[in-house]
């Protein structure tokens, strides 16, 4: 303990995170405040979406078939990379207008 700190209670040194740092209370504000003016410009959004996965895709099913006994559960890798393909897709589709329209922010 240092000097005058006969508690305990504040060792250590106090810091905080760039913006930069992913996932820290300062990034997450700078998210929500980008996320604010773009509101205040091109107004409220028109659309929530939710992205989910099925374990029963076609191609998650192709996978495990190279693996007799497996189940999607037993095998995160294979159903996190088709999600993420799939997302990727569906989300270029959105950028590009073709799954909503045209987009303006």
């Amino acid at each position: 303990m240092g000097e005058g700190n006969s508690t305990g209670k504040n060792i250590g040194v106090h810091f905080i995170l760039h913006g930069s740092f992913t996932g820290g209370r300062h990034y997450m504000l700078l998210n929500y405040h980008d996320g604010m003016a773009i509101c205040c410009e091109y107004g409220a959004p028109d659309l929530f979406v939710t992205f989910t996965c099925n374990p029963k895709w076609q191609e998650i099913a192709d996978a495990l078939a190279a693996e007799p006994g497996q189940s999607a559960a037993d095998r995160p890798d294979i159903t996190t990379r088709v999600f993420n393909m799939k997302f990727d897709e569906f989300l270029d589709g959105v950028k590009d207008g073709s799954s909503f329209g045209p987009i303006q922010a």
